[in-house]
């Protein structure tokens, strides 16, 4: 089995310290848009403007809830 990367998204920047307390709870308003085709399930890596690490999660681009965050430990896949 090939291992891949988790897809990266971006937080507004405003929106940057919400998640740092650990709501797993990502809100689309609170997403820099992603330009990617991302597949409903995707882990993604939720990190800031600057590119810092803040939490892993699973994607859907459908919802309004588009990512649900279930680590903020970065080694844990």
């Amino acid at each position: 089995m090939v291992a891949t990367l988790p897809i990266t998204v971006t937080l507004r920047p405003e929106k940057r310290g919400t998640f740092f307390a650990h709501h797993p709870w990502v809100l689309a308003k609170s997403l820099v848009p992603v330009r990617e085709s991302v597949p409903p399930g995707s882990v993604i890596d939720l990190v800031l403007p600057d590119g810092r690490w803040v939490a892993r999660g699973l994607y859907n681009g459908d919802s309004r809830i588009p990512v649900r965050l279930y680590t903020w430990n970065q080694e844990e896949e």
